[in-house]
């Protein structure tokens, strides 16, 4: 059986910056139980003013995984942070960096 635990007072909000960018971490760590005690938690990241991010072209994510992963990074934003970093390693992420640094000439 799964419970849907899924309701705003679940949710932990932080705000951080990442590479000039606020960002709005959303993390709720048991979104859905199951009765063998494994389940799903929901993290969601949300970029000020819906700015790319390496992760998503729209400015928000929204993510499922156990939470157990998210404890292995010492809390949502810690994952948050690490998988921003990690994406932003891509070709496509660096050459969008770059157009924003020069600007559109046409």
């Amino acid at each position: 059986m799964t419970q849907n635990t899924n309701s705003n007072e679940r949710y932990k909000s932080q705000k951080v910056i990442w590479q000039n960018i606020g960002i709005e971490v959303r993390y709720c760590p048991n979104w859905s139980i199951v009765d063998e005690g494994f389940g799903f938690a929901h993290l969601e990241i949300i970029s000020d003013d819906r700015q790319n991010l390496p992760i998503t072209e729209t400015g928000y994510k929204s993510h499922f995984l156990p939470a157990e992963e998210i404890i292995k990074f010492g809390g949502a934003v810690g994952y948050a942070l690490a998988w921003l970093n990690e994406a932003s390693n891509s070709r496509s992420w660096n050459e969008y960096v770059e157009e924003q640094r020069q600007g559109c000439l046409f």
